[in-house]
């Protein structure tokens, strides 16, 4: 789907001379209904074409076409001034008569494209045929007073000419032409081959335009050169870090080595004749409580790769070991294990109280107007009702506007609660 995103005109163009010249319409409609005025509408829609499927080339829809959004460029060809937001926007001016029904709903099912501008393009040409714009979209929704071009006046217009102007202004999308080319072609006007309006597409877009779009920033280059260059814009800095990344892991390596080895120490030479030489380090575990003649034997399988010189003198190594180190150096080794096992055990109840609680469910609130209102909440337009019958709310309070164009706006305040009914329901008197 096109992205609907339009390009702001700039300040020069209210006092652009150009854009204030309505001379070509004011003459189209001064001509009498007949071949003549029909020739001169479809000069003036070859141009539009032009214009708009570049712009539709873009991925832009344009979604203001009026007649006061008609302009002469400096080459005397017709052109559109550019809108100031997209067609679907909230602050976008939607014209009467010209705009879309999609232009006033964010129904994800009725959706803005090239489609929209085929309806005002058709709509314009209406209007230059008739000298009056088609009824409102809004109104039509309700009840279709549109009448059609061949009927407005029998033999006025060409047939072919007639029809595509009505499947133009169809209120169903898919009913409609789905590119302005097409219209146009189905209209009978003279657009130039394909292959010299791709060539021409940049002269194509109008004057206006194409200087708005002149201020917009350049297109970033693919993340692969933008990758590139940042590589070979910082290579003596990446040269830089490597060695000193290596370093840090070398100090953090040498640290945990030197933490762990005074406790594997013991129990490396827990039964080597060596422990009996080392009084100095002893005066720490002294405090400990020494009445435990268990924790000799504990050391035995720790010390499984020792036993064979341990075993011809036993007895003297555990007479002068015991005030010694032996049964308190291995008690690091007992009391650090329990503590690595119980240390993720008591980070994990934390876990589940961090997570959020579910949002609310929403709520399905019941939409009924009378004859039609349009229906906007806390300031957007939920759509037209009828058809509109229903809306999915969350929980919550909500500024409800429902908008007659002949009876005025009512205003109500809408509160949604969890697993409970709520309605919209307003009758114009």
């Amino acid at each position: 789907m096109l992205r609907t995103s339009a390009v702001p005109p700039e300040p020069s163009l209210a006092r652009s001379p150009a854009a204030m010249d309505a001379a070509r319409l004011d003459e189209i409609l001064r001509l009498p209904p007949g071949p003549r005025r029909e020739e001169k509408i479809l000069r003036v829609i070859a141009d539009l074409t032009l214009s708009l499927a570049a712009w539709h080339g873009a991925g832009r829809t344009h979604g203001g076409i009026c007649p006061d959004a008609v302009v002469d460029d400096t080459h005397g060809s017709a052109n559109l001034r550019p809108p100031a937001a997209a067609p679907d926007d909230e602050d976008a001016i939607r014209h009467p008569g010209y705009a879309a029904f999609e232009q006033y709903t964010d129904d994800p099912a009725y959706p803005c494209g090239p489609w929209t501008d085929v309806y005002g393009l058709a709509a314009l040409t209406y209007f230059l045929a008739t000298g009056s714009a088609p009824p409102d979209a809004l109104a039509r929704r309700v009840r279709d007073d549109y009448l059609p071009l061949g009927v407005w006046e029998p033999g006025a217009y060409g047939q072919q000419f007639c029809a595509a102007v009505d499947d133009g202004l169809a209120m169903a999308a898919p009913a409609r032409p789905q590119a302005v080319a097409e219209l146009a072609a189905a209209m009978g006007a003279s657009l130039p081959p394909a292959e010299e309006s791709g060539q021409e597409s940049d002269m194509a877009m109008p004057t206006l335009m194409a200087d708005a779009r002149a201020d917009e920033p350049a297109a970033m280059p693919p993340p692969a050169v933008r990758l590139t260059a940042m590589r070979s814009e910082h290579p003596a800095r990446a040269r830089r870090v490597l060695p000193l990344a290596l370093a840090v892991v070398l100090l953090l390596a040498a640290g945990t080595y030197a933490w762990l080895k005074p406790a594997q120490a013991p129990v490396e030479l827990a039964g080597s004749p060596q422990a009996q030489a080392r009084p100095e380090p002893q005066p720490e575990p002294q405090t400990s409580v020494q009445p435990q003649p268990p924790p000799p034997p504990q050391p035995a399988p720790q010390t499984a790769p020792a036993p064979a010189a341990v075993e011809p003198d036993p007895p003297p190594q555990s007479v002068s070991v015991q005030p010694g180190a032996l049964p308190d150096e291995p008690k690091p080794a007992t009391t650090t294990e329990p503590q690595a096992g119980v240390a993720p055990a008591a980070s994990e109840p934390p876990a589940p109280a961090t997570q959020p609680p579910p949002p609310a469910a929403p709520v399905l609130v019941r939409v009924a107007v009378r004859p039609w209102g349009e229906v906007l909440v806390n300031g957007r337009s939920r759509g037209v009702s009828p058809p509109l019958r229903e809306l999915s709310l969350a929980p919550g309070r909500y500024q409800v506007i429902v908008r007659n164009a002949s009876a005025g706006d009512h205003r109500m305040t809408l509160t949604v609660a969890p697993g409970r009914p709520a309605s919209i329901t307003h009758e114009f008197n």
